[in-house]
């Protein structure tokens, strides 16, 4: 199934709860044992996702700039969708940050 026939409600899960984990402090860990990598739809989530999971590894802050910043240096950003991803993400997410348990086990 390619990402134009998947539903609706995934894109906006999987962009939910990656927004929470950009904006939450700890998230990650929360989630860490419910979702994995390849749980995500949609490719573009799964690099994001192994952004914020390297970020959250080497203990940095878990945001929208040092995660945007990882994808650059795995030079994964073209693929995860361009400077726009996170900021898309972000926008579309915003409204649902605090369901992030509940999204992980939903994607």
């Amino acid at each position: 199934m390619n990402n134009l026939q998947k539903p609706l409600h995934h894109l906006q899960t999987e962009q939910s709860l990656l927004a929470s984990l950009m904006s939450i402090e700890d998230s990650f860990n929360k989630i860490s044992e419910i979702i994995c990598e390849d749980d995500f739809s949609f490719e573009q989530h799964r690099l994001i996702f192994r952004a914020i999971k390297v970020v959250y590894e080497q203990g940095h802050p878990v945001d929208n700039v040092t995660v945007h910043d990882q994808l650059e240096r795995s030079k994964t950003l073209h693929s995860a969708g361009g400077d726009s991803c996170i900021a898309v993400i972000m926008d579309v997410g915003i409204s649902t940050l605090f369901n992030f348990e509940y999204n992980a086990e939903r994607i």
